[in-house]
C-alpha cells in the first residue's frame, strides 16, 4: 500500500500498476500450483497471497533502492516523531472509514437475519460485494489525484489546483451517473456471479439492488472529497466526512429506516447516508474554498 503512493508520488504511476498487477497474477498463479497441483489445501491459498504480496514488495524495494535518480529513493532514515504523529492523525479518515466497515457490515447482517433470514443476509452481501466492484474507479481515482493536489497545494499553483478540481468534479460526476444507469440494467448479470438466476437470494439481491444502486449518484463526490482534504492535510475535516458518512449516517440508517419501511429500509440505509454525506460535503467545499483556493 505504501509503495504504491510512493510510485504515485514519484509521478511512476505506471510502475505502481504493474507492481498490483504482478502481486495480483503471482497470486492466482501460485494458488493454483499450491492448490491445485500440490493439493496444499486452504493453506496452499495462504502461501499463494504471501508470494503475491512478495512479488509486489520486491518491485518496490527494487526501484526505490537503484533508481537514485528518481524523485524518490532509499536513504538512511532520521526519525522525525512529529511527522510521524501528524501523518496519522492525517490518516484517521481512511482509519475511520475501515472500521466502520466492520461494525456497518454486522448491523447490516443482524438486520437482514431480522427481516429476512440467511437468504438476506447472503443477498446484501452481494450487494456489497458489486459496491466495492463498481465503486473502486472512485477510489483509484482519489488515490491517484491526491498527490497531484498535494503538490499543486504545496507550490502554491493556484491556476492548477483549480483546473484539477474542475476536472476530478466532471471525472467524478460523470462517472457516479454512469455507474448508477449502467448498474441496474447490469444487475442480474452482477448478481449471478455470485447466485444462481431464480434463486430466492437472486430475486432478494436483484429487488434490494435496484433501490441501492441510487447510492452510486453520490458516493464518488464522497469518496473524493474525503481524499481531497486529507490532501491539503486537513486530516479533522476528512475525517469528520468518513466518521459521519460510514458510521454514523449509515448506522443510523440501518437500524431506523427499516422501523419505517421494513426490509426496504435495510436496502434503502446507504443511498440515504450516501446523500446525507454529499449535503456535508458541499458545506465544506463552500467553507474551505478560499482556504485552498481550488474554487
Amino acid at each position: 500500500m505504501i509503495f504504491h503512493s510512493f510510485f504515485v508520488a514519484a509521478g511512476k504511476p505506471k510502475m505502481g500498476l504493474i507492481a498490483t498487477l504482478t502481486g495480483g497474477t503471482t497470486n492466482i498463479i501460485f494458488d493454483y500450483i499450491f492448490i491445485a497441483v500440490m493439493g496444499m489445501g486452504i493453506s496452499g491459498a495462504a502461501y499463494g497471497t504471501i508470494v503475491g504480496f512478495l512479488a509486489q514488495n520486491s518491485i518496490g524495494i527494487i526501484y526505490f533502492t537503484f533508481k537514485r535518480k528518481g524523485t524518490l529513493y532509499f536513504v538512511k532514515p532520521s526519525l522525525n516523531f512529529l511527522a510521524v504523529v501528524k501523518s496519522c492523525y492525517n490518516g484517521m479518515a481512511e482509519f475511520i472509514g475501515n472500521l466502520a466497515i466492520s461494525i456497518t457490515t454486522f448491523l447490516f447482517n443482524i438486520e437482514m437475519m431480522k427481516y429476512i433470514g440467511v437468504d438476506g443476509v447472503a443477498a446484501i452481501t452481494i450487494v456489497l460485494y458489486a459496491e466495492f466492484i463498481l465503486t473502486s474507479v472512485f477510489y483509484g481515482y482519489s488515490s491517484g489525484v491526491a498527490p497531484i493536489f498535494s503538490y499543486n497545494y504545496g507550490s502554491k499553483n493556484i491556476f492548477q489546483l483549480k483546473n484539477i478540481f474542475k476536472i476530478s468534479m466532471i471525472f467524478v460526476i460523470v462517472s457516479s451517473v454512469l455507474i448508477c444507469c449502467l448498474s441496474i440494467p447490469a444487475a442480474p448479470y452482477i448478481i449471478e456471479f455470485f447466485a444462481k438466476e431464480n434463486s430466492h437470494v437472486f430475486y432478494i439481491a436483484l429487488k434490494g439492488f435496484f433501490i441501492f444502486a441510487v447510492s452510486f449518484l453520490f458516493t464518488g463526490t464522497n469518496i473524493f472529497s474525503a481524499a481531497m482534504f486529507t490532501a491539503f492535510s486537513n486530516g479533522k475535516v476528512a475525517s469528520i466526512i468518513m466518521f459521519l458518512r460510514t458510521l454514523v449516517f449509515l448506522s443510523l440508517s440501518i437500524l431506523l429506516l427499516p422501523l419505517v419501511f421494513n426490509v426496504n429500509g435495510i436496502w434503502l440505509a446507504i443511498p440515504v447516508a450516501e446523500f446525507l454525506s454529499i449535503l456535508v460535503v458541499a458545506f465544506y467545499f463552500i467553507k474551505y474554498r478560499k482556504v485552498y483556493n481550488y474554487l
